[in-house]
């Protein structure tokens, strides 16, 4: 309804998704990888993890929405781009763990590991990441680079208000996370 495709590049083995109309699969048939740089480069934004190229679009000026992030406080900043992090479940009263809190224990700091005993790193659901895409939507629609700069910069301030409220303040300059994430919090 935006006008707007999305596509998919990854691995051939990359899990069936249905079909959507302007949901383009790349993963379905053999290809040449060297190909999705067109894409990247020409992207709107692109979504993705740490485990993708997540690297190249903000070296062409396209910003990105990092999903299922970890180690939230020392992922790379990137211009006009966002992020939502896994997040981490009690097992026990099946509640989320404050942002915070996770952000100051030592579960934050791991990359591959998911299971903590008591608790558990949890993907980001469909709706997070949904909410996210339209956050960054609503940033680079924006007609002028003044717009998106002014927009990023407020979004930016509330995440770090966010962060000075938690004493967080002292955490390195990190991706913030996109405004209907950093709203469930808590």
């Amino acid at each position: 309804k935006n006008n707007l495709n999305v596509v998919r590049i990854g691995d051939l083995n990359s899990p069936k998704l249905p079909n959507i109309n302007g949901f383009i699969d790349l993963t379905l048939k053999e290809r040449d990888l060297n190909n999705d740089i067109d894409l990247l480069v020409n992207a709107k934004f692109h979504v993705g993890t740490l485990s993708g190229p997540i690297n190249v679009p903000p070296l062409f000026g396209v910003p990105v929405l990092l999903t299922n992030s970890v180690r939230p406080h020392i992922q790379p900043l990137f211009p006009l781009s966002l992020s939502i992090s896994k997040r981490c479940l009690s097992k026990k009263d099946k509640k989320y763990l404050s942002y915070d809190s996770f952000l100051k224990s030592k579960m934050s700091n791991e990359e591959m590991k998911r299971d903590f005993g008591d608790y558990m790193l949890i993907d980001n659901s469909p709706k997070e990441i949904l909410y996210a895409v339209k956050d960054m939507l609503k940033l680079t629609n924006y007609k002028s680079n003044k717009e998106k700069i002014r927009e990023y910069q407020k979004i930016s301030q509330e995440y770090k208000k966010y962060l000075k409220s938690k004493s967080l303040e002292y955490l390195d300059p990190h991706l913030p996370l996109a405004p209907s994430f950093l709203k469930i919090l808590d």
